[in-house]
């Protein structure tokens, strides 16, 4: 079937359900529009058709015949992309199960088991692309086998305008005739390509993705249950588990052993301790402990209590005991009525406060809260407090006043503070943040800004409690109904007034939600390409050709005002492309926050270099100045894969423009070849007249794809 769908690689980390639909959206139609029905109706096709239909006999002409002959011939193509869609999900669907087995880490202790597993569900989804192509072409076959009358009932009809004909039976074999009877077919075969392009589908989902979730299962019992009777193979021998863990497990349990023994030995050595000391307080002798002790059947409750039934054993009248006990739950954590030994301290368990954890991720900023402008808190909260009513069943009306003034500020507090404490709350610690955003915070919003924001916030809330606890205490100590009324007054009014004063702070928490919401989302487990170069030497318009993403293209520095994101779709395969703001030669101290913008993306994130040159002279930064901002960066990050492009090669052909500052010393080869055509290996493209584009989309497409194996590698090597 490879010559309707190109069979792709497999695509890696993509949804099944993403590549299926693709296969119906894309394949599919693809393959429809490709099929050769443009010869099939030719002019010579046709009138041979007609013609053998006929029995060569134009006085007998019968164009019904014609036209199912033509139709039937035409429909038989549809029988190839068919049979190659469903291929197609059939192979999706062994990917996605070759993939879950693999990565199932229970399976991974039994190779055997898991290779049964792999081998059956091969079996099943074979058997179910058997079924679905069986069924696809039926439904093939039933469109050749009835074909629409009402269809031919509507071809338009030539009428003679006279009595007799005009022309002889021989005379409408003309050419005129059979292109009307090839553009009523086509449009025939246009209505069945339509249904086809919806009950394929529909017939490949039914018989195969939906046979494989409901019935994958069922067949790998019944196939298990076959080889039980037939081949004797019994489950419990495919559950044959790694020689390396079960020695691993071994280990362990001999290990375990021995921490079981030496603990016996402390609880021995202890007991005699005890023993001894109760000896000396009763006044008997003991001089070792009972074997009944050592067997563990007697425990030290059950003695102390047998020698002195009036006392409970505690730990100031006896510390031995507590001692041994705080030494095993100290040392040890009990699981299954044991005890493993584990690497932990006894001040960690006390200690209240939960544990920052860094995250290693990107995409806090897409998880921030929803801030809401601060005059809608305020109109929120008081609406909510006024509809507060006193609790029911207080007569007296001085005192339900009170209690309606007291809960009224209370409603209205929680209904400030919450929202503001959720805030603080849900906002990320930029300490705990991953480096690539940290950095975004500290060169987008201002060093320390993102804090001190956050700390006014919980500062305003901590003043609504406060000022509301207070004024809602001395409503409640109201001795009259008037009274009540006024401090109910007053409370509200002053809440609102300290809310007032300082909500700026609220509405800058939401525009900073806002920024940090709108900043790129880099997947780090996706190959990302990152150009980088000076000022204006066309890294936005190469992001435009090579991507989807769209920056804004002008001719003067520092158009790129912040990290653009774009994406590459080659072969199924998702790719990253950013765009970030040019560098110039100068000390890191002195850079804008454009520029550390940059060198925050080099530094933070696995991203392969594209570095764009411009020779012609029209970027604003001379070739010198560009040759000593390339080496301080490859010198700078030698960990990344890097792609030099030349842009602008058009231009290169006209003089370039020299600057005075620009003349090399003839000692410096390597800065005279620089200015003639870049570094070694440097791709020239142009923009403007595509030369060189194709060959730098091959090459960025090697590119990405070794990014991606060094990012496999990588997680690999962390996992372990």
């Amino acid at each position: 079937m490879e010559m309707f769908f190109q069979q792709q690689e497999p695509v890696i980390r993509r949804p099944g359900g993403d590549r299926i639909y693709n296969v119906f959206d894309n394949q599919l139609p693809a393959a429809l529009r490709k099929l050769p029905f443009d010869r099939h109706l030719s002019l010579q096709n046709v009138r041979k058709v007609v013609s053998e239909a006929d029995g060569y006999q134009p006085h007998l002409i019968a164009p019904e015949q014609g036209y199912r002959r033509l139709i039937e011939g035409a429909l038989g193509y549809f029988r190839g992309p068919a049979e190659a869609s469903v291929d197609a999900v059939n192979f999706v669907l062994k990917e996605l199960v070759r993939k879950s087995i693999a990565e199932t880490k229970e399976l991974k202790r039994f190779p055997t088991f898991q290779a049964e597993l792999a081998a059956a569900a091969n079996e099943a989804l074979e058997r179910f692309r058997e079924e679905s192509k069986k069924t696809n072409l039926r439904l093939v076959d039933m469109e050749s086998s009835y074909l629409t009358v009402d269809f031919f009932r509507r071809l338009p009809q030539e009428v003679e305008k006279s009595g007799t004909p005009a022309v002889s039976n021989i005379d409408r074999y003309a050419e005129g005739h059979f292109r009307r009877i090839a553009s009523n077919v086509s449009s025939y075969i246009g209505l069945v390509a339509d249904t086809l392009r919806i009950t394929i589908p529909k017939a490949v989902v039914y018989c195969q993705v939906r046979q494989a979730k409901q019935s994958l299962l069922n067949h790998f019992y019944t196939q298990i249950g076959k080889k039980e009777v037939h081949s004797g193979k019994q489950l419990s021998q495919m559950l044959d588990e790694d020689p390396a863990l079960m020695e691993r497990r071994q280990q362990c349990a001999k290990r375990l052993e021995l921490y079981k023994a030496a603990r016996d030995e402390i609880d021995s050595v202890s007991w005699y301790e005890f023993t001894a000391f109760i000896n000396k307080i009763r006044g008997k002798d003991m001089k070792a402990p009972s074997s009944l002790f050592l067997k563990g059947h007697v425990f030290p409750s059950s003695i102390f209590l047998l020698t002195n039934p009036k006392r409970t054993p505690n730990v100031k009248t006896h510390p031995i005991l507590y001692l041994c006990k705080a030494i095993q739950t100290s040392s040890y954590e009990i699981s299954n009525g044991s005890y493993h030994p584990t690497v932990q301290h006894s001040t960690e368990k006390n200690t209240m406060e939960k544990p920052y954890r860094k995250i290693e991720s990107i995409g806090a900023f897409q998880k921030l809260p929803i801030v809401m402008p601060s005059i809608d808190i305020l109109g929120s909260a008081l609406r909510k407090a006024r509809k507060v009513s006193p609790t029911k069943g207080i007569a007296n009306i001085a005192k339900r006043e009170k209690n309606k003034g007291a809960k009224q500020l209370d409603a209205l507090m929680k209904e400030i503070a919450v929202p503001l404490r959720t805030y603080v709350e849900n906002f990320p610690n930029k300490t705990y943040l991953h480096p690539y955003e940290r950095s975004l915070i500290e060169l987008t919003l201002g060093d320390g800004y993102y804090e001190m924001v956050l700390r006014k916030v919980d500062g305003l809330r901590k003043r609504v409690v406060s000022i509301g606890k207070e004024h809602a205490s001395h409503c409640a100590k109201s001795s009259s109904k008037r009274e009540a009324e006024e401090r109910l007054s007053e409370g509200l009014k002053k809440i609102e007034e300290i809310f007032a004063q300082e909500r700026k702070v609220v509405d800058d928490l939401l525009d900073i939600a806002k920024t940090l919401r709108a900043m790129p989302v880099i997947n780090l487990e996706t190959p990302t390409l990152c150009l980088v170069g000076a000022p204006n030497v066309g890294k936005s318009s190469l992001v435009h050709v090579l991507s989807t993403g769209k920056p804004e293209v002008c001719n003067y520095p520092f158009t790129t005002r912040g990290i653009l994101m774009g994406h590459i779709i080659l072969n199924f395969q998702k790719f990253q492309v950013t765009d970030t703001p040019g560098l110039l030669r100068r000390h890191d101290e002195d850079r804008n926050n454009l520029e550390k913008l940059t060198l925050a993306v080099l530094s933070h994130l696995p991203t392969a270099v594209l570095y764009v040159h411009d020779l012609s002279g029209e970027c604003g930064t001379s070739p010198s100045d560009q040759f000593s901002i390339y080496q301080e960066l490859r010198e700078r990050f030698t960990g990344h894969l890097w792609l030099d492009v030349v842009s602008k090669c058009d231009l290169l052909k006209t003089s370039p423009v020299v600057y005075a500052t620009d003349e090399p010393h003839p000692s410096q080869l390597e800065l005279v070849n620089y200015r003639k055509s870049g570094p070694d290996g440097a791709i020239n493209v142009s923009v403007k007249t595509q030369e060189g584009i194709q060959e730098l989309k091959q090459r960025v497409h090697e590119l990405l794809n070794l990014q991606m194996t060094k990012i496999t590698v990588t997680s690999n090597n962390q996992e372990k």
